[in-house]
């Protein structure tokens, strides 16, 4: 905790050791994010740059329709059963899905994302091909060593 004088604090420095029972996940920024505080990614979507926020908890990718039509692909969504889930909210139906060329630090891959219709902002790359692209990286266990910091 920092104290308000700022004289010595308490940091605890986390580095990974050999894997254990419990797996802990980490996320590292992207190089190219907007904001230090900011989980996103500006990824080239069908050669179009697009910010896509990092989602470590999505099970799939979801462009919002606008972005699909931004990157001329509205003609390429076919059919989805998927609904889609937000923590707090209720399950909407996927409009349909698109496969696009996504290319990121120079590796470029086919991407499925759901497409929705909302108003709301809902570019998102989750889990697994945040980890594909080598923005997510599964540490096995964490080890915590004391250190001392001087403001």
């Amino acid at each position: 905790m920092f104290e308000s004088d700022c004289s010595v604090q308490d940091v605890f420095l986390c580095t990974p050791t050999q894997p254990v029972v419990n797996d802990v996940h980490s996320v590292e920024f992207a190089k190219h994010s907007n904001v230090d505080n900011e989980w996103s990614v500006c990824m080239n979507v069908k050669g179009t740059p697009t910010n896509l926020e990092i989602d470590t908890g999505a099970r799939c990718n979801i462009l919002s329709l606008k972005t699909v039509r931004a990157v001329n692909a509205e003609n390429e969504i076919t059919a989805s059963d998927i609904y889609i889930s937000a923590v707090h909210g209720h399950p909407v139906q996927a409009l349909g899905q698109v496969m696009l060329p996504c290319t990121y630090n120079g590796q470029t891959h086919n991407v499925v994302f759901q497409v929705l219709s909302t108003s709301k902002k809902a570019d998102i790359l989750g889990r697994y091909d945040c980890s594909t692209y080598g923005l997510l990286q599964r540490v096995h266990t964490l080890q915590c060593v004391r250190r001392v910091h001087h403001c």
